[in-house]
């Protein structure tokens, strides 16, 4: 009997989860099924009999806070998060856990950098910002995060400000170590934009894009363009997968 999985946002068409799962079926020799299921917004905190259908769901945005309403158990992590984007069914149960921070930091390490004891920016205020900033301070980074409604960050120990303060700040002076991408600008079908322009991107040493679709972000494009050190969205993607297997 094959083990069934799958993945459940608002818009999947840009999703490579699929294939990166249905190849470490392979390379493990064992069955399983992935899907790809799309879920409307007034959905999604009612959806617990979807989810007892499978025996392991992945959670992409925007659903990583409503989904938490389904779930019998969440991990410790997670719960410190606020966020989950593994659901794991237990008997007639259903868990949740979070693999992101783990994706993350595996991003980072592929490409050198790191963020101990340096000022990093975080963009975005998102379920998947909340994984990031985790594991940033887990990391011993200080974090500043840059919402539009920066009153809306309720993270400890961490700094919220504008867009408008960040350019303000960057035209100062200001100077980083690394700058995330954890909003969905420059993301599939709407590319060739960046959440922040060159003028900021120039004031930080290296970049990081959670989006994976197109790899190459105008965000990263003009990373490396300034000769930045740059890290994308696919090495996350596929380390928390991974993550997520050995929690199912």
């Amino acid at each position: 009997m094959k083990n069934r999985f799958c993945v459940i946002g608002e818009k999947l068409g840009h999703t490579r989860s699929p294939q990166i799962h249905d190849l470490f079926f392979s390379l493990k020799g064992e069955k399983g099924v992935y899907d790809v299921k799309e879920i409307k917004r007034e959905d999604i905190g009612s959806c617990r009999d979807f989810l007892l259908g499978y025996d392991g769901v992945n959670v992409t945005i925007p659903y990583k806070k409503d989904v938490m309403k389904n779930l019998d158990r969440i991990s410790e992590e997670a719960e410190k998060i606020g966020a989950v984007n593994t659901v794991k069914k237990v008997g007639d149960k259903l868990e949740g856990y979070n693999s992101d921070p783990y994706g993350f930091s595996a991003m980072l390490k592929s490409r050198h950098i790191n963020v101990a004891g340096a000022k990093v920016v975080v963009l975005g205020w998102g379920g998947a910002a909340r994984s990031v900033v985790h594991s940033l301070k887990e990391q011993g980074a200080c974090v500043t995060v840059v919402s539009r409604d920066p009153s809306n960050v309720d993270e400890k120990e961490v700094r919220a400000i504008s867009y408008a303060i960040l350019e303000e700040e960057c035209a100062k002076g200001f100077k980083g170590r690394l700058i995330v991408n954890c909003t969905p600008v420059g993301m599939y079908p709407n590319e060739g934009k960046s959440p922040v322009g060159e003028s900021v991107i120039a004031r930080f040493d290296a970049l990081a894009d959670i989006v994976y679709n197109p790899m190459y972000t105008e965000f990263l494009r003009i990373g490396a363009k300034l000769g930045k050190r740059c890290a994308g969205g696919l090495d996350m993607l596929v380390a928390q997968g991974m993550k997520s297997q050995s929690i199912w």
